[in-house]
């Protein structure tokens, strides 16, 4: 070997003349690489005029003295350049950059030191003045050494901030912590520079203060009303986002008997028809009070269902259904609202409109139709009319809320005077009418009063039309035990205690006959069909269970009887059973069939009889063919 095998040192050879040369040139190598100190690391091309003893890292693409040396220390000595190749682990101070490099086996890097007082460190990632600790991984572990493990994030003082700052390709989206003063602070972003506050934990107390959408449902939870209610349910326009005032504070209240109303908006911004049914459990139905007497909410959404969450307009329809349905299921009196026009969903607001419009009466007590109207109706582009509409044209202005103010008014007024369908939780009821005196639910035509109670307490009465005595249904108390009774206007009863006394219930369809008929110790269910004027059991077909046969006053007659009957025949069925058409009987096979003892006559149908499937009929021991009478096996 004639030189070092790290700096390639040369050596001094055994008789070799001019030793002093070999010498000299290991003392240039060593002063070049010993205590490496470069003036720069990211020139290309040799400087111009440099001093004896500067050295450089040659940076990438070199040209001139500097061609095929890039990563190597150049060294200006005696007027000449010199190449040292490094090795893994040098290490080089950047004298223009105040920084330690060290070569990593193919380039040089910044040299970051674990210990105290480091300035940057960047983890796979370059650190900067802001962010002097910087990790670029899938994933971060703070493990615990023993026990626990604390993070901390300390601010200067109350007004700096100390936070977590959760991002989208470097735009900030929510942000959590101490923002400002000393109060838990929860926001978020929709654009990194536009921030929405929407929940605050006092410091002092840890009083939650929910700013926006939690805000106004979360204090009205367990504020039980003593009198009427009504509460508007739906997204952000039924809250007022944007406007000076919700649709909710421009409405003239009516009273419901002598009594106001307990007013409560829970409009949620961005709110579903899908997370509206979900939360309902806790942000309305605390507010339902039964003792309150009259519970109306107002269902105004889909809107963001369709727009936001691309559901189509059947699918929100079902979403709208089933939670006015749960409402109902509660006890709520529901106005149901159609939408309103909105830029790029005016034809699925107007299908989804249509679907409400059709079957509203199976799920709400009231519509009011938003979208039927000529200035914010859906399907019309009335986004556009800057009068009723936001710049968004998506929410309304104070105009457009007054439209919606007077549209549910009058339904609320409806529901609170007129009450067609209001069944209160305790004392009577009347639906098209006024409750009767001693009628617990009267249901009439038209509303006119019921007609003045018969002696026994009635459960039920139904009036057909004005002064129209027939058409009524009666649920009685036939001598103190509930009965039922049907009459047309051209018969009448005696009275409630004459008819079946005690028969725990009796449905009749009778013309003209006289209540004297029907013994007072029949017992059962009976119904009779009978023609017009039919006065006893010769006049009509009938069936009967376990009563007393019409006309007579003995004990209970025969179950049921029928006259003959046809299936699809196009005359009188000739006989007991007359069928136009094959007749099919259950099939069996031999070992499932059904005991024949059970009556004789019976027939079957036998699928794995031996020679081939083939009709059975029971003798009243045996099944046999009825090919030729063989007992089947």
């Amino acid at each position: 070997m004639d030189s070092t095998p790290n700096l390639q040192l040369p050596y001094l050879m055994a008789a070799q003349a001019q030793k002093h040369v070999t010498h000299n040139e290991a003392l240039r190598a060593l002063d070049a690489v010993v205590q490496l100190t470069v003036l720069d690391k990211d020139l290309a091309s040799p400087p111009g005029s440099p001093t004896d003893g500067a050295r450089y890292i040659v940076a990438a693409g070199p040209t001139g003295a500097w061609s095929d040396q890039a990563g190597k220390v150049a060294a200006w000595q005696d007027g000449a350049w010199s190449f040292h190749t490094p090795a893994e682990g040098w290490l080089a101070w950047a004298a223009d950059e105040d920084k330690l490099y060290a070569y990593g086996g193919s380039a040089w890097s910044e040299f970051i030191s674990p210990g105290i007082g480091v300035p940057l460190w960047g983890i796979n990632t370059v650190a900067d003045t802001t962010n002097r600790l910087a990790v670029s991984s899938l994933a971060s572990l703070f493990d615990n050494v023993g026990s626990g493990h604390q993070q901390k994030i300390n601010k200067a003082a109350a007004s700096d901030t100390a936070s977590q700052l959760l991002q989208t390709n470097y735009s900030g989206r929510a942000e959590y912590g101490l923002t400002g003063d000393d109060d838990f602070h929860v926001r978020v972003s929709p654009d990194g520079s536009t921030w929405i506050e929407a929940l605050v934990l006092d410091k002092d107390d840890g009083t939650a203060d929910f700013k926006t959408a939690l805000r106004a449902q979360d204090l009205l939870i367990g504020a039980q009303a003593t009198g009427p209610r009504m509460v508007a349910v739906g997204d952000s326009n039924t809250m007022g986002f944007g406007a000076s005032q919700p649709y909710t504070s421009l409405i003239s209240y009516p009273t419901w008997n002598g009594q106001s109303f307990t007013v409560s908006n829970i409009g949620v911004n961005g709110r579903e028809l899908r997370d509206m049914g979900r939360l309902a459990y806790s942000n309305l139905n605390p507010l339902f009070a039964s003792e309150g007497g009259l519970n109306i909410a107002v269902v105004w959404g889909g809107a963001n269902d369709i727009a936001v969450a691309g559901a189509t307009p059947a699918t929100t329809y079902s979403y709208l259904r089933a939670f006015c349905s749960r409402l109902r299921s509660l006890g709520w009196r529901v106005i149901v609202c159609t939408l309103i026009s909105r830029h790029t969903t005016d034809a699925d607001n107007a299908t989804f409109n249509g679907y409400v419009r059709a079957n509203w009466p199976l799920f709400a007590d009231a519509l009011a139709d938003l979208g039927a109207h000529a200035s914010i109706g859906a399907g019309t582009g009335n986004y556009a009319n800057a009068t009723y509409f936001q710049g968004d044209q998506s929410h309304l202005a104070d105009a457009g809320h007054a439209i919606v103010a007077s549209l549910v008014q009058a339904e609320l007024t409806t529901l609170a005077q007129a009450q067609p369908n209001f069944l209160p939780p305790f004392g009577n009821a009347g639906i098209g009418a006024r409750a009767g005196a001693s009628a617990k639910l009267t249901v009439s035509h038209n509303a006119l009063p019921p007609p003045a109670p018969g002696a026994a307490a009635t459960t039920l009465h139904l009036v057909a039309a004005d002064g129209v005595a027939g058409g009524q249904l009666f649920m009685d108390a036939f001598g103190g035990v509930p009965g039922f009774s049907m009459r047309r206007a051209n018969g009448t009863l005696a009275s409630p205690s004459a008819v079946q006394t005690g028969n725990p219930l009796a449905v009749f369809g009778a013309w003209g006959y006289g209540a004297t008929a029907y013994s007072s110790a029949a017992r059962g269910f009976s119904v009779f069909w009978a023609a017009e004027n039919w006065t006893d059991s010769a006049h009509g077909t009938y069936f009967t269970v376990n009563t007393t046969t019409p006309g007579t006053a003995g004990g209970p007659a025969e179950r049921i009887r029928v006259s003959n009957v046809g299936l699809g025949v196009g005359k009188t069925p000739a006989v007991a059973l007359d069928v136009e058409g094959p007749v099919a009987v259950k099939s069996y096979t031999v070992a499932g069939a059904p005991s024949a003892a059970a009556l004789a006559g019976q027939i079957i149908y036998v699928s794995d009889e031996t020679g081939g499937a083939v009709l059975a009929f029971s003798d009243g021991t045996s099944w046999r063919r009825v090919t030729d009478r063989s007992v089947i096996a």
